[in-house]
């Protein structure tokens, strides 16, 4: 579980964003790194928010739309630089470049 996305890894089972030469930068919370491991999984194609959110917390599941979209911010802050690779575009979702 690490990907590697520019100059940053991401260590999605110890939740750990290290960025080359600098050592850890950030600790991730475990649903951004389930944010990460479904865009990962799907790299390239939109993930529109109702899939990305079944996914994470299972079908049923009720979630405003501007939780997922902090959750996504949080999560581009988090990676730096690297956080320009996740794209979103409306109506279509989010995804990894």
């Amino acid at each position: 579980d690490v990907l590697r996305l520019g100059e940053v890894t991401v260590d999605l089972q110890r939740l750990r964003v290290v960025r080359d030469g600098a050592g850890e930068i950030a600790v991730l919370t475990k649903t951004e790194a389930d944010v990460l491991r479904r865009l990962a999984a799907s790299r390239g194609v939109f993930v529109d928010g109702a899939s990305l959110i079944g996914a994470l917390r299972g079908e049923g599941f009720v979630c405003e739309d501007g939780m997922l979209y902090v959750h996504v911010s949080h999560l581009r802050r988090k990676l730096g630089p690297a956080g320009d690779l996740i794209d979103s575009e409306r109506g279509a979702g989010y995804r990894l470049i």
